[in-house]
């Protein structure tokens, strides 16, 4: 229940027009939602970045779902490929 809590608090941002989410954010986002201890919810998401459920981009406390996190190294890849 609170993984599904967690993937619907993404979607939910990414219907919002998001790829990427702020982790502190969708913590809260998912708190809110499921009613759940907070500290549980931060276990479980953890347990989604290890089983790449989630994923989060380095030197930031962003996440996006696989799928947009692969959208969003594409499009950086082009990006610096077109600054290069």
């Amino acid at each position: 229940r609170i993984r599904a809590g967690i993937l619907y608090s993404v979607q939910q941002a990414e219907s919002d027009g998001s790829t990427i989410v702020d982790a502190n954010i969708l913590l809260d986002k998912a708190q809110e939602l499921l009613q759940a201890d907070e500290q549980l919810i931060f276990n479980i998401a953890a347990e989604m970045l290890k089983d790449d459920e989630i994923i989060g981009f380095r030197e930031t406390v962003a996440l996006a779902t696989p799928q947009d996190y692969v959208n969003e190294q594409i499009i950086w890849g082009f990006i610096q490929n077109e600054l290069s």
